[in-house]
């Protein structure tokens, strides 16, 4: 097997995880089997140790900090404080309550540090799929969302990933649905609230599950957004009249349209169930089958892979009832079985140039927040904002992209010439470049243009800016 290959085909480029398995189908089989771990570093050059619990926060806990940081920023908000004095003030209340930073640390560990690597490939298409970006509360959510709802969903059907991705708090509030009212609803007829808003139910069908190909009308698109009525709330208000059992599943019925609404001309109930009914029937439905299949083909595959891959996916898919991991094993036995190249996200593609070179580059989980008088940038919060990949930006709800071009560019590839220019100067990496050459399959048209380099820096920063790295 060509583990150098493999392991960043369908991983984070640890090429040593991969000897043990005797074959293909046992590595990916084990992979898929592994137990998820949130695995960081105490300091910049630790011991790689499990995530502490104390850094480490549910849901409830979320909401209740949300609660208490909204208190108290109306409180200040109420003040007469000079400017000065209230933007202290309003800045120590987040970072007394605020969890955000904390969940970058915790990804960006995992990223380097984590042996669930090809999980952890996976866990960021479906995070990109279900794609939620920073509006209101939602970076205090995030978190949860890709550390809950999305790596326990791997493990899942689909159709269960895209119930609870829909109804959880932070997609609930990226897309505007705390604010859908149905008009029939008791709150709705008192007049209160803002109305039906379709926002959700619109990228329900148009990103998450069907896409435009079914056909569907502006008609199923009110009914859809009928259906979410009723689901979320403004989070950090506490404002419910009957506070939800389970935050996973926030429905509030004061808001909710009642009555049966029809969808594709299917009929759905009124109350909660109403919604699982329909986040079931779209993810058995043959467009969303044939939309998501080609997506996550092409996302590991890349952009030339062919209609037969698609389609062997899309029966397996069929014969499985959606299940999630033999998707997954059918999408990463085709894709290392592929000679099509897939480009790599810039986040992807650090993480590997991290784990490859055996660099370290940003601050431990004990050291966040504090001043290390370093001359180097080692906050991953600005190292994934400057990637111009952060899952916690403000975005579209599309995502990003995986086509190429869109990340082909000057200022791209300036970007990753200074990362791996702080990965060689700061990070301290084991492996130099021959290592690195030897083991992932470059191109001998690459390896003869990076033996004409003298310098052993400018050699680094070319091969891990390299095409052959960029994409694999």
């Amino acid at each position: 097997m060509e583990l150098g290959f493999i392991s960043r085909r369908i991983g984070l480029g640890d090429y040593e995880a991969f000897k043990n398995y005797s074959n293909i189908d046992s590595l990916i089989n084990e992979e898929l089997a592994k137990t998820f771990d949130f695995n960081g570093s105490p300091t910049i050059s630790g011991d790689i140790e499990r995530w502490p619990k104390e850094l480490t926060f549910n849901l409830d806990q979320r909401i209740e900090r949300l609660v208490s940081m909204r208190k108290r920023s109306d409180e200040l908000d109420n003040s007469d404080l000079p400017d000065s004095e209230f933007k202290i003030l309003q800045d120590q209340n987040r970072k007394k309550f605020s969890v955000a930073d904390i969940d970058k640390y915790r990804f960006f560990h995992s990223g380097c540090f984590s042996s669930a690597q090809v999980k952890l490939r996976l866990s960021y298409f479906w995070l990109n799929h279900f794609t939620v970006g920073d509006k209101d509360t939602t970076k205090e959510l995030i978190g949860d969302y890709w550390g809950h709802t999305i790596i326990n969903g791997i493990d899942g059907s689909f159709r269960d990933l895209l119930f609870y991705a829909t109804c959880h708090p932070s997609m609930l509030t990226y897309l505007d649905n705390i604010h859908n009212v149905g008009p029939n609803s008791r709150e709705g007829k008192k007049g209160k609230g803002s109305g039906l808003n379709d926002n959700l139910a619109r990228e329900v069908l148009e990103l998450h599950t069907v896409s435009p190909s079914a056909n569907y009308t502006e008609t199923d698109i009110k009914n859809c957004a009928m259906i979410l009525s009723g689901w979320g709330n403004i989070f950090d208000k506490n404002s419910w009249k009957t506070k939800p059992k389970n935050f996973r599943e926030p429905w509030d019925a004061q808001q909710a349209e009642p009555g049966t609404k029809i969808v594709f001309g299917k009929k759905f109930p009124p109350g909660p169930d109403g919604l699982r009914k329909l986040t079931n029937f779209l993810a058995n439905h043959p467009k969303t089958i044939e939309y998501v299949s080609e997506k996550l083909v092409t996302h590991f595959c890349g952009a030339g892979v062919s209609t037969e891959t698609i389609d062997e996916v899309k029966t397996i898919w069929t014969e499985t009832n959606g299940d999630l991991p033999k998707i997954h094993k059918a999408v990463l036995t085709r894709a290392i079985n592929s000679r099509s190249k897939a480009f790599l996200w810039p986040q992807t593609w650090l993480f590997q140039a991290l784990r490859i070179s055996q660099a370290r580059l940003i601050a431990g989980f004990n050291e966040i927040d504090k001043d290390n008088m370093l001359p180097f940038e080692i906050n991953a919060v600005t190292l994934m904002r400057e990637m111009g990949q952060d899952f916690w930006s403000r975005r579209q709800p599309n995502g990003f992209s995986d086509k190429r071009d869109d990340w082909i560019s000057t200022e791209h590839l300036d970007r990753r010439i200074r990362l791996a220019g702080l990965i060689y100067d700061f990070g301290k990496p084991q492996k130099n470049t021959d290592e690195i050459l030897s083991k992932y399959n470059f191109s001998d048209n690459t390896i003869k243009k990076l033996y004409d380099f003298k310098d052993q820096r400018s050699k680094f920063i070319a091969t891990l800016c390299s095409m052959d790295m960029m994409e694999v």
